[in-house]
């Protein structure tokens, strides 16, 4: 069962008053809640009132596994901001491939001086 929130009415004066400050917006706050559940299941509320679309949270999610799982296959220690980098270039194919693959297909991807649909590697990341 998804998480309860309540309406941007609902919340506290002082909820409401600290969240405007932060940027979250009312309106998508309550728009965020009429979504499917399956989609609010998947998202932040917060995020979405920050103006942060669903696609792009998903989006997020992906580049931070794939960076994970490029770091932990990486055969010397990584630059974490260089992967985080390479890894926001990456197309959605890309990264579910990325996620999809074995640690020393990242590997012998990575070590490949050229990949077609990119003018350099972003599994590049020695």
């Amino acid at each position: 069962m998804a998480r309860h929130y309540k309406k941007w009415e609902d919340h506290s004066p002082r909820w409401q008053r600290e969240n405007s400050r932060k940027g979250l917006d009312k309106s998508r706050w309550n728009a965020w809640l009429k979504l499917s559940e399956s989609t609010r299941k998947q998202s932040n509320p917060s995020s979405y009132a920050a103006g942060q679309s669903i696609a792009g949270q998903l989006r997020e999610r992906k580049e931070k596994e794939a960076a994970k799982r490029i770091q932990a296959s990486a055969s010397r220690k990584a630059r974490l901001s260089t992967i985080e980098h390479n890894v926001h270039r990456m197309s959605n194919a890309d990264l579910d491939w990325t996620l999809k693959a074995s640690p020393q297909a990242i590997r012998k991807r990575a070590s490949m001086p050229k990949v077609s649909g990119y003018p350099k590697n972003p599994w590049w990341y020695m």
